[in-house]
């Protein structure tokens, strides 16, 4: 199920999840004031360097995810994701059923009805009942 496409549209979505964080139109003038009265040439070897170290840190948090979150004690347990059938059994691709989330050891089941397609991506197919929790 991996190739390249898959690779690049998870690329660009990290980098549209980044921008409001990175906010570039805010902190290239920050940079800017920061960096007052230095050279043109210091002015980018700080930018190197500040581009270098952001990389830096990115491609170790991707690689090394899990261990940080395990390490640190963080977990997150509404990842944990399935589409089940009347008796609990994951259905097949395409195949409509329950969308259950794993939560406290057991699969809690949150009333929407989807399915999967063949790369394993979730569609909502709608509520099980019309009642709303809020």
């Amino acid at each position: 199920m991996f190739n390249v496409v898959h690779l690049w549209g998870i690329f660009f979505g990290t980098v549209v999840a980044l921008l409001p964080i990175i906010n570039p139109l805010a902190a290239a003038p920050t940079f800017l004031a920061i960096t007052e009265g230095d050279s043109d040439a210091r002015r980018r070897e700080q930018a190197l360097k500040g581009c270098f170290y952001m990389v830096a840190i990115l491609v170790s948090f991707l690689i090394g995810g899990t261990f940080f979150m395990n390490f640190f004690g963080i977990s997150i347990p509404g990842l944990r994701i399935e589409v089940q059938d009347h008796a609990g059994q994951p259905t097949p691709p395409l195949q409509i059923g329950e969308i259950k989330v794993w939560r406290r050891g057991e699969w809690f089941a949150t009333k929407d009805r989807g399915h999967t397609d063949a790369d394993g991506y979730f569609y909502h197919d709608g509520r099980a009942d019309d009642v709303i929790i809020s």
